[in-house]
């Protein structure tokens, strides 16, 4: 912005013999006449109507400037030189031409095209009394610019606008606000937030997997009551399960990708699966299935979020079971010290067991019965392969024809586990023990029961890997629900035959969710099945030699009908499996710690106020 000149200072001496020019803005005089003796304002005789063309700004050059029209030569020369004169002080002239008084833009009076230039005693010193100078339009070189009248004026737009804005914005950011809080994420993961909607859904979906109705008001009042584990509420210790798993998925899911895995997509058709459940619950209350998404996981999920988050979590899972575990898989020195360690849980023990009763319980008949034990443990000599031969010496009929069968009496490959008495267990597998030694024990009764040891191995029989869904069958007579007995064979060959490879079966559970959620489906997945940890009714086809990945069949049990799917066979000897098991689990929760310190989590409460 370029500065004002100073106005000419007043001449100390009074001197007013130089006339008067009256200058308009921009140094053009307004009259070419002053008359001293002047009091009252000089209004100008009305001259004809036929008034010379008005010099516009174009006529006027940026060399010539205004000048006054009477002045000659000389005398423009003489007010060039005065105004040269009144410079700034550090010596650069002012553009901006000197003003004898200030006055707005100049106005019409009422009922006549004359100019009017208001000044005040203020404006020069060396006019006293004249309150409005009058000049025909005629009389002036340039014609000024007057404003078209409007009602309009630009402030008059622009401070409604502002306001109206200051209002809008108001409303924005209380309405920016309350979204982001409703957004805002609930838990942070090694510093970084996790989507609203993301949490939402597995907080609730674990809800699911614990068998909390998330619907009902009943589930409500139970997550407000307050559990015995140290937390305040239910609510919290569900909370805190979710952020946990969430951390274990972001921390596998990580490691998984830097060691280039990617997601497939039969993790995302196992989310479709999921997605496809919900939408069987949605059409049951006729609703679209975002809207119950919306009403059972949260506002801010949908169905997207579903299929991302599962896709993300079961990949991580498979990564764990699979490549992680095997990458922790334990040495064969490191397998073999933890044998050593404590073989007792890897080994198994073989034993021939003979009970001798008679149906008279006198003392005398015991006697005989302790009597004949003895004489057979002396007759096979520390050889246990004679003990059916030599005990069938003192039976007769049918249990002396059971007794020559091969190994009648053996029991084989029994676990530490699976022996209940603990005299019994201790002498089996106390490691001084040798095939041939023998024991009596007595029952209730005081009848002898002979043990004699066969041998002890390691567990060396693969294990299998079987999944199983029961289906329960229907007694209405102890008020169990189930599948009638007239639809129960029918309904598992419909499930038999939907089986096509694991992920089918593993669909089940999402298909028929409402089954499960009753207990009329139950599902078990046996990743070590030896022989006799299920029902015995299994181990033969389990065992079966000819048993392939992919096997299904199904058999009859005590409550309903079981559902089997063969899944595969170890490469592995059982006892390295259960020993690198017990390793690699050690060895995966010491990666989980470490990497937990790495993935900290921290809950936000201003985003748990909204799941």
């Amino acid at each position: 912005m370029k500065k004002r000149t100073p106005a000419p200072e007043k001449d100390p001496s009074g001197n007013t013999d130089e006339p008067m020019k009256l200058r308009r803005p921009g140094n053009i005089p307004l009259s070419t006449e002053s008359d001293e003796s002047v009091s009252e304002p000089v209004i100008p005789e009305e001259t004809s109507s036929d008034e010379p063309k008005p010099t516009t700004g174009d006529d006027i050059s940026e060399n010539s400037g205004p000048t006054n029209i009477d002045e000659t030569p000389e005398e423009s020369e003489s007010a060039v030189g005065k105004d040269e004169e009144q410079t700034d002080p550090s010596g650069t002239t002012d553009d901006v031409p000197t003003l004898p008084f200030f006055s707005e833009d100049p106005s019409l009076f009422r009922d006549s095209d004359d100019l009017i230039f208001p000044e005040t005693v203020s404006d020069d010193p060396d006019i006293q009394d004249i309150s409005a100078v009058r000049i025909r339009k005629g009389n002036t070189v340039f014609e000024p610019r007057v404003r078209k009248f409007s009602w309009l004026k630009p402030r008059h737009i622009i401070t409604p606008l502002v306001a109206l804005a200051v209002v809008l914005l108001f409303i924005f950011v209380l309405a920016i606000g309350n979204q982001n809080e409703r957004a805002a994420s609930p838990l942070l993961i090694r510093g970084i937030a996790v989507p609203n909607d993301e949490f939402s859904f597995m907080y609730h979906y674990v809800l699911l997997e614990n068998g909390i109705d998330i619907l009902s008001d009943s589930s409500r009042e139970f997550l407000a009551s307050s559990p015995e584990n140290g937390f305040e509420t239910y609510r919290d210790f569900f909370l805190d399960m979710t952020a946990k798993e969430m951390q274990t998925t972001a921390i596998l899911y990580d490691d998984a990708i830097a060691r280039g895995y990617s997601i497939e997509q039969t993790h995302y058709d196992r989310a479709r699966d999921y997605l496809d459940w919900i939408t069987q619950r949605a059409a049951a209350i006729s609703v679209d299935t975002e809207t119950y998404i919306i009403g059972a996981f949260g506002k801010n999920v949908t169905s997207e979020t579903i299929r991302t988050v599962l896709a993300r979590k079961y990949f991580a899972e498979d990564y764990a079971y699979g490549p992680k575990l095997e990458e922790l898989r334990a040495s064969d020195d490191q397998a073999e010290e933890a044998y050593l360690t404590s073989p007792n849980q890897y080994d198994q023990v073989s034993y021939r067991l003979l009970r001798i009763v008679f149906e008279d319980k006198e003392p005398s008949y015991i006697a005989t019965a302790h009597l004949h034990a003895r004489e057979i443990i002396e007759k096979i000599g520390h050889d246990q392969s004679k003990f059916e031969t030599v005990a069938a010496e003192y039976f007769s009929g049918e249990d002396k024809d059971r007794l020559l069968q091969p190994d009648s009496t053996l029991i084989y490959g029994t676990r530490f586990s699976q022996i209940e008495d603990p005299e019994w267990r201790v002498w089996l597998f106390d490691p001084e023990r040798r095939p041939g030694d023998c024991i009596i024990y007595e029952d209730g009764d005081g009848f002898p029961i002979l043990i004699c040891f066969s041998k002890r191995e390691r567990q060396t029989e693969p294990l299998r890997d079987i999944r199983i869904v029961y289906m329960r069958r229907e007694d209405l007579d102890n008020g169990i629900s189930g599948i009638p007995e007239s639809e129960i064979v029918p309904q598992s060959r419909i499930l038999l035959h939907s089986i096509s490879d694991e992920a089918s079966l593993i669909a089940l559970e999402t298909e028929y969710k409402e089954w499960f959620a009753e207990g009329i489906l139950s599902f078990a997945n046996s990743t070590d099945t030896y022989r006799g940890k299920l029902n015995p009714a299994f181990d033969s086809w389990i065992f079966d030699p000819d048993r392939k990945s992919g096997n299904t069949t199904t058999i009859t049990v005590e409550d309903g009908i079981a559902i089997l799917f063969f899944v595969s066979v170890s490469d592995n000897p059982e006892w390295f499996d259960r020993v690198n098991t017990f390793i690699r689990m050690n060895n995966f929760e010491e990666f989980l710690f470490a990497k937990q310190e790495e993935y900290p989590c921290k809950f936000n409460e201003l985003g748990l106020k909204d799941i």
